[in-house]
């Protein structure tokens, strides 16, 4: 899309349990040896469930309201205490090699997988600076205007612009939070 200014794109590896989290761009999840299954929550749900960015520590996990649910596993137990979590739909999504989904912006998602030989291509769609501000999105986007002030924005981007310089002029890579 024209809004795009580039992609940023990943290889994870390995078998993975479920990890219900948001990314602030969207982002493409593609299987590319294995089977996976991915778990995308409603965007605009994403604040009314907890609106954290996710269990980012072991500390955090107790007040992260998916901590613990498995769409495929979940006990009787943690049904009971979280019955709250039946007034949310979310989307299943088996994906076999060479399928793909996009995850829109800021909505929980998860990914599992039983090999551990299995390679997910994860794209992020970063936009162009200002780019969707006034694009017909969800309020809940992390892009949507007025969401964050446009000095975070600036900030945001600034950082976005210099981790894709690092990589082009000096070829150091990473994952950076």
């Amino acid at each position: 899309p024209d809004w795009v200014e580039r992609s940023w794109g990943m290889l994870w590896t390995g078998a993975l349990p479920v990890w219900w989290h948001l990314d602030e761009p969207d982002n493409t999840l593609i299987a590319l040896n294995r089977e996976i299954t991915v778990g995308v929550f409603m965007m605009n749900d994403t604040d009314t469930i907890n609106g954290h960015r996710g269990p980012v520590s072991a500390a955090a996990t107790k007040y992260f309201d998916l901590a613990g649910f498995h769409p495929d596993k979940v006990s009787p137990e943690w049904l009971a205490n979280n019955s709250w979590i039946k007034k949310f739909p979310y989307v299943r999504v088996h994906l076999k090699p060479g399928m793909g989904v996009t995850v829109p912006s800021r909505s929980y998602h998860t990914i599992w997988a039983q090999d551990s030989d299995r390679i997910l291509l994860n794209s992020f769609l970063l936009p162009k600076y200002g780019a969707l501000g006034h694009a017909p999105r969800p309020r809940g986007s992390f892009f949507a205007e007025g969401f964050q002030s446009k000095e975070y924005m600036a900030l945001y981007h600034l950082k976005i612009a210099s981790i894709c310089r690092l990589w082009d002029t000096k070829h150091i890579g990473g994952f950076f939070e």
